[in-house]
């Protein structure tokens, strides 16, 4: 579906009055017969048009309402997006700090944090093992833990 042009508020003035030359700009060259008979058709059809243009407005409305509210959504989602990135960049600085996994170069693994001021370490068998200790040292200073 492609997005088309509203029609012109005062386009749809003249199509709410139902002249014949309005309508069909041609008419002018039918036969006087020919226009009697459209004249008769549009007056059975001019209610149903009236309402169709009336659901026209009200949905122009709504479409302006959504515009609106999808205008308001965005902003408070960029909003919450910043507050998303400054939240990961805070709390990669906090893991950066907290605990580190190294090779001890013999297979198994070393977690390094700091507590109290002292450089402590802890050497754990699988890399696993050693990246979940220092989860829970991370985690543990995020809350406010022990460690």
């Amino acid at each position: 579906m492609t997005a088309r042009e509203p029609i012109a508020e005062e386009r749809l003035d003249l199509i709410r009055a139902f002249d014949l030359d309005t309508l069909i700009p041609r008419s002018g060259v039918w036969r006087p017969a020919t226009r009697q008979q459209a004249a008769r058709w549009l007056a059975q059809v001019q209610p149903v048009i009236v309402e169709l243009l009336d659901e026209i407005d009200d949905l122009d409305d709504e479409i302006e309402a959504g515009d609106a509210e999808l205008s308001a959504v965005t902003a408070e989602l960029a909003a919450a997006q910043a507050t998303i990135r400054k939240l990961r960049a805070a709390l990669g600085r906090h893991e950066r700090r907290g605990a580190s996994v190294v090779s001890t170069g013999s297979g198994a693994w070393k977690v390094k944090w700091r507590e109290d001021g002292r450089q402590r370490s802890l050497t754990l068998p699988t890399r696993r093992d050693a990246e979940g200790y220092a989860n829970e040292l991370r985690r543990g200073s995020w809350l406010g833990g022990a460690r």
